[in-house]
């Protein structure tokens, strides 16, 4: 029986790794780091665009793997506030034992 793959990113060491949908190591090869299961509209940024996975890291960390919705994705972080915001209710949960990998700078703010 053929196993489909799917694409897991590690947000700490910026890699994208295809694996059996149903995996459950969730630990990234590479680094150690957690990986998340990421949507066939995730089109991983390049190791040096930091700006890209910013954003990627924040969409993905408040429950947007880059699933289809029949949107486009924001490309800037400003947008992605905006975008998260105006989609809340079809947000996933992507959190690791509760607790949520990444935020935004802007969410540390006081």
């Amino acid at each position: 029986m053929i196993r489909s793959l799917t694409k897991f990113a590690c947000l700490d060491c910026q890699r994208v790794f295809k694996r059996p949908a149903d995996a459950t190591q969730k630990v990234c090869p590479r680094c150690g780091g957690v990986t998340y299961r990421t949507g066939s509209d995730f089109r991983p940024p390049s190791a040096s665009d930091k700006k890209a996975w910013a954003v990627a890291a924040f969409l993905i960390s408040k429950g947007f793997p880059y699933y289809r919705l029949g949107v486009r994705y924001p490309t800037t972080l400003k947008e992605a506030e905006r975008f998260v915001e105006a989609n809340a209710d079809f947000a996933v949960d992507v959190s690791e034992n509760g607790k949520v990998p990444v935020q935004s700078p802007r969410d540390r703010r006081p």
